[in-house]
C-alpha cells in the first residue's frame, strides 16, 4: 500500500492510475485531513475516512468516485466524524441495516459463495432444499422468520414429505441463519441477528427421530435379484435395460456410490492393468479400485460395444451424457424378483457380504472409500490398490456363488482406444 499527496479535484482523481495487482493505493489532500481516495488494481476509486480510534487505524468507506464528488465527500466526511463523536459507528449502522434486509435466498447465495469449495452436487442440494422446502420464504427477511413459523413448517413438512426431509430442511435453515449471524456483527463481535429460531425444535425436542436405513439384499434374496438383473442384460446392447443391468452389477460388486458409478468415464478405466480410478470422490480423494475377473469381463464387453466413442461407460440420453434416472428398470427388477431395493442398498450389501467372508476391516474400508481409524495411524498406512485385488476377487466370486452367476463368455477386449 502506498499513500501520496494530491489535490482533490475531479480531473486529478480521474487521472489516477490503477494500483499494482493485488495492491491498493491511497491518496490524501493535506487540506482535508482524514479523507483519502482509494484506488484498486481494477482502477475503482472510493472515498475513505481514515482515523485512529482506540490506537488502531480505522477506515470507513464513504462512497464511490465519481458518484460522490470531492465537495460532497468532504460534507460526508464531516457528517461521519460527527457520528463517531457521538459514539455511533456508521459501519455498524450499515451492517445493522443489511442484517435487517437480508432475505433467506440472499443468505443462501452468500453462504454458497463463501463456501466456494463445495461440490456442485452439494450446492445443488442446498439450493433444492431451500427453494423447494422453503420456497415461500425465499424473499422473506431472515429476521422475520419466527420460532412459531419454524415449528409449524417443520410439522407440515413432516406430514407432507416425511420426517427425514423435514429435519433436513430445518438443519439447512439453521446453518444459513448461523452463517448470517457470524457475518453481521457489531464492533464488539456481537451478532446483529436475533437468536436462531430453529433452536425451538431443540428446546421442545421436536426434531423427528429417524433411523438410518439398514436395508440390504439378503443372501436368500440374491439369487432372485441377480436373475432379474440378468433378464435386463439379455436385452440388446445399447438399450436402457442392458445398460442399467450392467450398472447394477458393477455397483453391487464394487460398493461404488450411485452417482460415482453412473458418471464413470472410460478414461477412468485401465483394463490392461485391471483397475478404475474415481476422481475427487465424496471424501475429496481419488479412489482406485482393482477389477475382479467378472467385472473386467463385464466392462470389456461394454467397451467392445461402445458407440460413437461415448465418454461414459453407462451413457444416457439426457444433458449429462450418462444415466441419471433408471427407476423404470429398477422397478422391473423389484417386480420380477420380489426384492424391493434402492441403489444405496447395493453399497450396504457389498460391505455386508465382504465382511461376512472375512475381508479385513482396513481393506474393506479402503474398498468402500471410507475413512478408517485414528487419523495419525491412517496417515502411516498406504493401501496400495494391488493389496485390494485379492479381496475384491473374493467378493466377486462370493457374489457369483450367491447369485448363481456364470463368468461372462464374451471375449475380453482391452484395446479400442482406451487409455492404458
Amino acid at each position: 500500500m502506498s499513500q501520496k499527496n494530491i489535490r482533490f479535484n475531479k480531473r486529478v482523481i480521474a487521472d489516477l492510475p490503477p494500483a499494482r495487482a493485488g495492491k491498493r493505493d491511497y491518496y490524501q489532500d493535506p487540506k482535508t485531513p482524514g479523507l483519502r481516495i482509494s484506488v484498486t488494481a481494477n482502477g475503482a476509486k472510493s472515498w475513505v475516512l481514515q482515523r485512529r480510534i482506540d490506537g488502531r487505524v480505522k477506515r470507513i468507506t464513504l462512497g464511490r468516485f465519481p458518484d460522490l464528488t470531492p465537495e460532497n465527500a468532504v460534507k460526508r466526511l464531516h457528517a461521519t466524524l460527527g457520528q463517531l463523536a457521538e459514539g455511533i459507528d456508521p459501519q455498524v449502522t450499515t451492517r445493522r441495516k443489511a442484517a435487517e434486509r437480508i432475505t433467506l435466498h440472499e443468505a443462501l447465495e452468500q453462504y454458497l459463495h463463501t463456501r466456494h469449495t463445495l461440490k456442485a452436487s452439494t450446492v445443488k442440494s442446498y439450493r433444492q432444499t431451500v427453494e423447494i422446502g422453503l420456497k415461500d420464504w425465499c424473499a422473506t427477511p431472515l429476521k422475520s422468520i419466527t420460532k412459531d413459523m419454524v415449528a409449524e413448517r417443520h410439522r407440515q413438512l413432516t406430514e407432507r414429505s416425511g420426517p427425514g426431509y423435514a429435519n433436513l430442511v430445518m438443519r439447512t435453515l439453521k446453518a444459513l441463519w448461523n452463517f448470517a449471524a457470524s457475518v453481521y456483527e457489531d464492533s464488539k463481535g456481537d451478532s446483529l441477528m436475533p437468536s436462531n429460531p430453529v433452536q425451538r425444535l431443540s428446546k421442545t425436542r421436536a426434531w423427528n427421530k429417524t433411523k438410518p436405513r439398514t436395508t440390504v439384499i439378503t443372501r436368500h434374496q440374491l439369487p432372485d435379484w441377480f436373475a432379474a438383473v440378468e433378464t435386463l442384460r439379455t436385452e440388446p446392447w445399447g438399450t436402457g435395460a442392458h445398460t442399467v443391468g450392467d450398472y447394477l452389477e458393477l455397483v453391487i460388486m464394487t460398493g461404488m456410490r450411485r452417482s460415482e458409478a453412473a458418471a464413470l468415464r472410460w478414461d477412468a478405466l485401465n483394463l490392461k492393468e485391471r483397475r478404475l480410478t474415481l476422481i475427487d470422490t465424496k471424501n475429496r480423494e481419488d479412489h482406485t479400485l482393482p477389477l475382479s475377473d467378472y467385472l473386467h469381463n463385464l466392462l470389456s464387453a461394454r467397451l467392445a460395444h461402445r458407440v460413437d466413442n461415448a465418454a461414459y461407460v453407462f451413457p444416457g440420453h439426457g444433458k449429462t451424457g450418462h444415466i441419471v434416472e433408471f427407476r423404470t428398470h429398477t422397478n422391473r427388477v423389484t417386480r420380477d424378483s420380489g426384492v424391493p431395493f434402492r441403489i444405496h442398498d447395493l453399497r450396504r450389501t457389498f460391505i455386508t457380504v465382504a465382511e461376512s467372508i472375512g475381508v479385513p476391516a482396513y481393506a474393506l474400508s479402503a474398498l468402500a472409500n471410507h475413512k478408517f481409524g485414528h487419523a495419525v495411524t491412517r496417515d502411516y498406512i498406504v493401501m496400495d490398490p494391488e493389496r485390494l485385488r485379492e479381496p475384491m476377487q473374493q467378493i466377486s466370486e462370493h457374489f457369483m456363488q450367491l447369485g448363481r452367476l456364470h463368468a461372462s463368455v464374451e471375449t475380453s477386449r482391452t484395446s479400442n482406444g482406451l487409455p492404458g
